[in-house]
């Protein structure tokens, strides 16, 4: 299925919104946490020694930082990172004041630029514009960067002749002809699009 869709082959089941980079499995709906944190929505960060779907492994070797310099590879789609407040070839470099998460992927947007590295949580308040958990939701009444929509502002636009989507998905001069629904996300099959035996008698 495409980004927000999820129950294959029709994927026409709208994903939950999945915070602090959680990706939603497109076969059963559920947002794939990255490594760090948990929640139906991935909305709760664990710590950098708590790991798992649920948070409930902890390092045993004593130390306070003790996932740093170790890869989690969480179910796809996901995909392998280092955990919540680390970065780097080798998982042992902080996040800088800007980002935080698995991989020091997300970008912090606090009030004063700084963010809790492996939350995201702004102890100054969310800057002008953003709200909700770690200050990741754009204000409903502003627009998304060029390209993309939703509430997290991640997922891409599919408008004819490249044009920009509203903020739901919706395309003021119609989807592009691969695509269609109300936010242009379900992808068209032609028949002809189909796979085709070729020949049913070839052996290897």
């Amino acid at each position: 299925c495409p980004f927000k869709k999820w129950s294959p082959p029709e994927c026409e089941m709208d994903c939950p919104v999945c915070y602090n980079g959680g990706v939603c499995d497109d076969k059963n709906g559920v947002c794939i946490c990255p490594a760090g944190f948990k929640g139906d929505n991935c909305e709760t960060g664990c710590g950098s020694n708590d790991w798992g779907r649920n948070c409930n492994m902890v390092s045993s070797s004593g130390r306070d930082e003790a996932c740093s310099g170790q890869l989690f590879c969480p179910p796809d789609p996901a995909g392998c990172a280092c955990i919540d407040g680390y970065g780097g070839n080798n998982c042992n470099t902080a996040c800088d004041s800007n980002h935080y998460g698995a991989d020091c992927r997300q970008v912090c947007h606090c009030n004063l630029g700084v963010c809790n590295r492996k939350t995201g949580d702004c102890s100054s308040g969310c800057s002008a514009g953003y709200m909700g958990p770690a200050c990741q939701e754009l204000m409903p009444n502003l627009a998304c960067e060029s390209g993309v929509f939703g509430v997290l502002c991640n997922y891409p636009c599919h408008c004819k002749d490249s044009a920009d989507c509203n903020r739901d998905g919706s395309c003021d001069n119609g989807c592009h002809e691969a695509w269609t629904g109300k936010d242009c996300s379900i992808v068209q099959i032609e028949p002809n699009d189909l796979p085709k035996l070729l020949d049913y008698n070839a052996v290897s």
